[in-house]
């Protein structure tokens, strides 16, 4: 509640992020939406560090890594239980019990993966004049109390103002609005993604399964060396190689039920898509297991060489540079087709003609046809509105009740310009055309 202790916190910030090396953002779909997260973005553009710097880890990926390791971990320990019956009852078990303990990670995956196939919605509609602080939310007040609470948005901005006045810049919100859209969110489309996760972690997500075969291997090593050798390079090729390709696997499964189902709002449908997914993981998964289990049988270790080189051969091709290319543009595709949509639900009473090749180029488009709307807003609210409530064009007014009482409101730059009602729609129209037609120039 003290607002010296408030500003001092505010400006500590950017010295604390001046000698950082990497800004690590923890991204939930409400990242953009709130002030102070927002204002590190700021501090980090200020300071002129690198965007490449700046690393974006969606918690999507933390919760279903945990999912997963849970889920692998009680199905080794079923599995170990149900290794005193016959082969064909321990095989029919293990379908069944991978079947079984895939249902969770795969329906929480698949609504997370939802959030993050929005992010380019978000970035292309941010504003930082839109984010929200607990302050203005609660009117300033501690909640259950009478004690005032100094408003966040007056400093923030203020601060951002100072920066500018130092730059020589005439609107700083309106340049690090851009710098959201544009630069940073270019980097945050090629790097974030649903499928997109570190081979690093998908190998960590392995590691709880490791140890129920470590007393197994020292066993077999005991009474047959040879045959410990085969079986340690089965047991590695399984951790090292096909887990992490599995979770990969995972992961594109989601990001495609989610591309052709989507999310259904009845439980019995949402379901049946989630046992799909679930259907797709353990085939591929189930299928190099059987495959590596195959390749021990014969006494000739050529199969099984044969059979680890593909299996290896085919990790780093989706783990390698190449790969996370290829797996980037098959997720731009659906990025892309999210803004589109968008943008033609917004504008389609402007009968635009245009194709979009580009994540970046679809933001574009977006970003301005939402704002051909919101001026479009104004000339209604204006032609609604009688001349004498227009407020004064060179100062500001108080926010109404209900909002944020100590942050005076700036009156929105559209009303300096306000002649008529026919001029303000003609410039209107006339600003977000061009800014659609430069989009489609710049395409072409």
């Amino acid at each position: 509640t003290d607002p010296y202790l408030k500003a001092a916190g505010i400006l500590g910030l950017t010295g604390f992020l001046r000698e950082s090396q990497n800004l690590v953002v923890l991204w939930s779909p409400r990242y953009f939406s709130r002030l102070w997260c927002v204002y590190e973005v700021a501090s980090w553009m200020h300071l002129e560090k690198e965007t490449s710097k700046v690393h974006f880890f969606p918690l999507a990926l933390a919760l279903f890594g945990i999912t997963v390791m849970f889920a692998l971990f009680f199905s080794s320990f079923l599995l170990m239980w149900a290794a005193r019956w016959t082969d064909v009852e321990y095989n029919l078990a293990a379908v069944v019990i991978t079947l079984t303990s895939l249902a969770a990670p795969t329906h929480i995956i698949r609504r997370l993966i939802r959030d993050l196939q929005r992010m380019p919605r978000q970035v292309a509609a941010f504003s930082l004049k839109r984010a929200e602080c607990f302050c203005c939310s609660n009117n300033h007040k501690i909640p259950g109390t009478d004690v005032d609470i100094p408003c966040d948005r007056e400093l923030i901005e203020g601060q951002l103002a100072l920066w500018g006045q130092a730059t020589g810049e005439e609107d700083p919100l309106e340049k690090f609005d851009l710098y959201v859209r544009e630069q940073l969110g270019s980097h945050i489309l090629t790097k974030v993604g649903g499928s997109r996760i570190p081979y690093k972690m998908a190998l960590m997500i392995s590691v709880p399964v490791w140890g129920f075969n470590c007393d197994r291997l020292v066993l077999v090593s005991m009474v047959e060396p040879w045959g410990a050798m085969r079986l340690m390079l089965h047991y590695v090729t399984t951790y090292v190689a096909v887990f992490p390709t599995a979770i990969r696997v995972a992961l594109l499964a989601a990001v495609f039920l989610d591309r052709t189902l989507g999310v259904r709002e009845r439980l019995l449908e949402d379901l049946l898509v989630t046992v799909l997914g679930i259907c797709m993981f353990a085939g591929y998964f189930l299928g190099c297991l059987a495959l590596l289990v195959y390749a021990l049988q014969p006494v000739s270790v050529v199969p099984q060489i044969i059979i680890t080189v593909l299996v290896w051969a085919f990790t780093v091709l989706l783990y390698s540079e190449q790969g996370v290319r290829c797996l980037n543009r098959f997720e731009s595709i659906g990025s892309k087709a999210v803004l589109e949509e968008e943008a033609v639900r917004i504008s389609a009473e402007s009968n635009l003609d245009y194709s979009v090749e580009s994540v970046s180029e679809a933001a574009q488009i977006y970003a301005a046809t939402r704002q051909q709307k919101e001026q479009k807003r104004l000339v209604a609210e204006q032609r609604r509105r009688p001349a004498a409530a227009l407020p004064d064009v060179g100062g500001t007014s108080d926010v109404e009740e209900g909002s944020c009482r100590k942050h005076p409101l700036q009156v929105p730059p559209q009303l300096h310009e306000v002649r008529t009602s026919q001029s303000l729609e003609s410039q209107s129209s006339t600003d977000a055309g061009g800014e659609l037609e430069t989009a489609r120039i710049r395409h072409r």
